[in-house]
């Protein structure tokens, strides 16, 4: 009974590790405590659904550019863009959401959000942002999508 209880919960809220699912359990009369419900989840192979740090490997065929912006002053428009790619948990699913931005001015020059993660969503923004300008130093992180081919 308290393993559908918990599955309940784990169903309605995806993101509860064992404290959350421990506390929502006390609070149906069901009392459990968090290492109970931590060795429970672990026998029904139950995760919580999480944002995880360090997506980003080093992939040793991609060229890795060294950090140029250190003691650079941004002083003109078009000196600078930058791109970072964001995830956005929805109910359905993930969206992400590429943005180009001059430093110079913190102005977007182009963003794309789809539901896919690809390169393909990279260069559209990247292609509409050289449309509106040609930067000298486009800073990205070393995420696949920028280093791919």
């Amino acid at each position: 009974m308290l393993k559908r209880k918990m599955d309940e919960i784990c169903l309605k809220h995806p993101v509860y590790g064992s404290m959350r699912i421990s506390d929502e359990l006390r609070d149906t009369e069901n009392n459990a405590g968090r290492y109970k419900v931590r060795r429970l989840m672990r026998e029904m192979e139950v995760v919580a659904k999480y944002h995880k740090k360090h997506i980003t490997c080093k992939i040793e065929c991609h060229t890795i550019y060294y950090y140029l912006l250190g003691n650079l002053i941004i002083y003109m428009p078009d000196l600078v863009f930058c791109s970072n790619i964001s995830c956005i948990f929805l109910k359905n699913g993930t969206a992400y959401l590429t943005v180009v931005m001059g430093w110079y001015s913190r102005y977007k020059i182009s963003w794309v959000l789809l539901m896919l993660q690809d390169s393909r969503f990279c260069r559209t923004a990247l292609k509409t942002a050289l449309s509106k300008g040609k930067p000298i130093i486009f800073n990205v992180d070393h995420v696949s999508q920028y280093t791919s081919n």
